[in-house]
């Protein structure tokens, strides 16, 4: 006589292995090329204003599950602030552990608004004035997570650079749809002329590095242009 096949609850997410939630959590919850915007509202009944994020529907069905799905969430994502304002008031509004999951953060405009006379200087010189700001509501960012955008043209192409107060670390973006596309990341810190700590070098020659790192990496963007092109 066949033995009756054993019945078997269906997978739940709460059930699946560790690192297959987590490949459901990117899929769902992280958009590379699309920056999630830091909305600023003002309410006209009340004598205040709120910039916040919308957190996913899925932070809100277990404990577990909400911990790990905020960790990529916060920390996969890249967050566009329109203004200081904004940008302070959510961070203010985060806890200490969701500010800390935090690795990208872009202000204050998109490619496409960026202007060609935005230099590296003025943007360098933007993330310190932020940076400071925030430190007296008493928020610390990591190193690297707040960047705003330079323009320079390179190879016929206009390419958006992030730029750090406290990283060396130059992200190159090129405007995509409603979004943007990372074509080239590069440490201009291996640009110094001494090799001494990054981190304390002279403000001129940081910025000199910067140029210099950008300059080498016209042609590798160049190819990723005709990439583009050739897919298209």
């Amino acid at each position: 006589m066949a033995t009756p096949p054993v019945s078997r609850p269906a997978p739940t997410l709460s059930t699946l292995p560790p690192e297959l939630r987590l490949q459901i959590y990117e899929y769902i919850l992280v958009d590379r090329n699309k920056p999630r915007r830091i909305m600023f509202k003002h309410r006209p009944h009340l004598t205040c204003s709120f910039a916040a994020v919308k957190e996913p529907p899925l932070a809100f069905v277990d404990r577990r599950i909400r911990d790990e799905a905020l960790t990529v969430f916060y920390g996969g994502n890249t967050f566009h602030c329109p203004n200081q304002s904004a940008l302070a008031y959510w961070l203010v509004r985060l806890t200490p552990e969701k500010r800390a999951l935090i690795r990208h953060i872009r202000g204050y405009q998109l490619p496409r608004e960026v202007g060609i006379n935005q230099d590296l200087y003025d943007a360098r010189k933007g993330v310190w004035q932020v940076e400071c700001a925030l430190g007296l509501a008493g928020v610390k960012l990591e190193p690297g997570v707040l960047r705003m955008p330079a323009k320079c043209q390179v190879s016929g192409t206009r390419v958006v650079w992030w730029v750090s107060c406290s990283s060396f670390v130059l992200v190159g973006t090129m405007a995509v749809d409603e979004g943007m596309q990372v074509v080239r990341t590069i440490d201009a810190s291996s640009f110094l002329k001494q090799g001494v700590d990054a981190q304390m070098v002279p403000q001129v020659d940081a910025l000199e590095a910067m140029w210099r790192a950008i300059a080498a990496s016209s042609r590798s963007i160049r190819e990723v242009r005709c990439k583009r092109e050739g897919r298209e």
